[in-house]
């Protein structure tokens, strides 16, 4: 599903089959203190509030960013922050919380 900012929206399953064929960066958008909680494996932490003034170089131009944030909400923003500098990202639907979910299926 995508929309009028060509933002392309996945379930967490549909990431988990994604990572069967290609390789992708995962960019946790939430504050630290939230991620020092709990994050994915692997992910890359660059907060919201400092994603569009950071030109990052930890992030491939190359590859496809899977944004995600506790629901979704915050991600959507990111994306849309992150294509504008030329990035392919996906918005992880549903954000941590769907994420814990499809691992135990």
């Amino acid at each position: 599903m995508e929309n009028q900012y060509n933002i392309e929206y996945l379930q967490a399953e549909e990431i988990l089959q994604l990572m069967k064929v290609e390789e992708v960066i995962f960019l946790d958008i939430r504050n630290v203190e939230e991620y020092k909680v709990e994050h994915i494996k692997g992910a890359v932490c660059i907060p919201i509030l400092e994603l569009e003034k950071k030109e990052s170089n930890l992030l491939d131009k190359n590859k496809k960013i899977v944004v995600y944030c506790n629901y979704g909400i915050r991600s959507k923003v990111g994306c849309e922050i992150l294509k504008r500098k030329g990035y392919k990202t996906i918005n992880m639907q549903g954000g941590i919380l769907k994420w814990k979910g499809a691992l135990e299926n």
